[in-house]
């Protein structure tokens, strides 16, 4: 039995949004479908707190890293090992969770 192990590199930001470039009538992905929901889903009950606050203020609010920095009040490469972290942990279950069908 094969099966395709999809990478999650540092350039995931499609995978957070690829809803938002959908127009109504034009048809979805299953396969892109199953991914955003397990993103969600690993961001929402895998990641710890600050993981979680560093991938959504990026990705999801568009901010840089300096300004998340600012906002939680921790440095920059602090930032940096958080959001390194949070790839690891959405590779690793990435790994086990999506498939080709």
């Amino acid at each position: 039995m094969s099966h395709i192990v999809y990478s999650l590199n540092d350039n995931i930001e499609h995978l957070y949004s690829h809803n938002l470039y959908i127009t109504p009538g034009q048809k979805r992905n299953p396969k892109n479908e199953r991914i955003a929901c397990l993103l969600k889903k690993v961001i929402r009950e895998e990641l710890t707190d600050r993981q979680k606050a560093c991938v959504e203020m990026l990705y999801y609010e568009q901010k840089t890293i300096d300004e998340i920095a600012q906002e939680l009040g921790i440095r920059p490469t602090t930032v940096y090992k958080h959001l390194r972290l949070a790839r690891k942990t959405l590779r690793h279950c990435a790994e086990y969770f999506i498939r080709d069908p």
